[in-house]
Order: C-alpha cells, then sequence, then structure tokens
C-alpha cells in the first residue's frame, strides 16, 4: 500500500510539472528563427497557384522569408497589423499578420515599399471565381 501511494505521488508531480511548463512555455520568435525558404512574394503566389497541393507540401507550417511590395497595411481593431505584400495591380497577395511583440514594426514602413518580411506559412485560399488568392503568413516579423 504504501508502495503504492509513492508511485501515484510521483506521477502526480511529473505531471503536475509538465502540465505547468508547457502552460507557461513562450512561442519562439520568428525573428530568431532560421527561415527554410527565402522568395519573393509574386513567385511564391505563382508556385501555389501552379500547384496548391505540391506547394502546400513545401510551404506549409514552414518559416518563410519573404520579398515584395507592400501594397497595404490592414488593422484590426485590436491594434494589430497584417501587411499585405503584392503588385498593386494583382488581386492576388501575401497576407503577414505581425506577430504582437513585434506589432509595433508596422509604423516603419508605408505602402509602396519594398521589404523582407519572414513568418510561418499557415494556408492558401484561392478565390472560387478565380479572381485572386491569399497566402497566409502568421507570427510575421519585419527583417528590413
Amino acid at each position: 500500500m504504501k508502495r503504492t501511494y509513492w508511485i501515484v505521488l510521483v506521477v502526480f508531480a511529473a505531471a503536475a510539472s509538465y502540465i505547468y511548463r508547457e502552460y507557461n512555455r513562450k512561442m519562439a520568435d520568428v525573428a530568431a528563427l532560421q527561415p527554410d525558404f527565402s522568395v519573393a512574394a509574386t513567385m511564391l503566389l505563382n508556385e501555389f497557384a501552379a500547384g496548391d497541393k505540391t506547394a502546400t507540401a513545401k510551404y506549409i507550417n514552414k518559416v518563410i522569408r519573404v520579398n515584395g511590395i507592400v501594397k497595404q497595411i490592414d488593422t484590426d481593431p485590436s491594434g494589430f497589423h497584417t501587411i499585405v505584400l503584392a503588385d498593386p495591380a494583382a488581386m492576388s497577395a501575401v497576407r503577414c499578420s505581425l506577430d504582437s511583440i513585434h506589432n509595433n514594426q508596422a509604423g516603419a514602413i508605408a505602402p509602396g515599399g519594398i521589404i523582407d518580411i519572414q513568418g510561418i506559412c499557415t494556408g492558401y485560399t484561392a478565390d472560387d471565381l478565380g479572381i485572386g488568392a491569399d497566402l497566409l503568413l502568421n507570427r510575421c516579423t519585419i527583417i528590413k
């Protein structure tokens, strides 16, 4: 009986320790990560448009550094910024949601400028009508 008590106590303590560490774990800053790919925004969009499944397997959940023209900067009601990279005349774009710790970087850029931005690719949404598509990057940071 006493041995069972100690086993249960050790298992409980180990589980509690694991849960505490996971709950308080911080996400790695994407700025400190080495990118898996560096590519121009237009090339990336063309690759997804040409073969959605192949590009999805290659890029989804990878750290990508994208270079492109800032088409616009969107701000949601909570004050978080999304930087849209695309040719001003294009309907398709790379939408880069800034990480909350890098949200203040949005004030340093303006539409029409060329920047490098790094984030994690989380999806591609094609318009059913073929008008345009969006490639989504999350937890982004501006590199230059």
